[in-house]
């Protein structure tokens, strides 16, 4: 899965699995196509309405098979005497809970790198 908000994946030809229903599925990306996943972050965000997907290079994929990934998350606000993150809440409808807490997209990766690491923070370079 990825951790920013969105991936877009362009590639010459098919090699790509996703789990669906707890099974691997192939995703049909043609040339000149582009496909697009959720990322954890964007998930939160939109309180669980956009599920972010596990994804893989396919077994069968083509060893010279060209592909190409862009991902994007949110930046950062900085200046010279503040160094904040955007954070955003889940967005809900009138009568829904927020499901996930108000998080960025270095804010979630800290989190989740945090319980690898013994929660030590200077591998973070702000």
């Amino acid at each position: 899965s990825d951790f920013g908000t969105i991936t877009m994946i362009s590639s010459s030809e098919e090699g790509l699995d996703e789990i669906r229903d707890g099974r691997w599925y192939r995703v049909p990306i043609r040339k000149g196509e582009i496909h697009v996943n959720v990322g954890e972050t964007y998930t939160m965000w939109s309180n669980g309405l956009f599920n972010n997907n596990i994804h893989r290079v396919s077994k069968e994929a083509k060893k010279d098979r060209i592909s190409f990934s862009y991902f994007t998350s949110q930046g950062r606000r900085t200046s010279s005497e503040d160094n904040t993150h955007f954070a955003v809440s889940p967005i809900c409808s009138d009568d829904e809970e927020p499901r996930f807490p108000r998080v960025s997209t270095i804010g979630h990766l800290r989190s989740y790198f945090s319980a690898f690491t013994g929660g030590k923070e200077d591998l973070w370079d702000d």
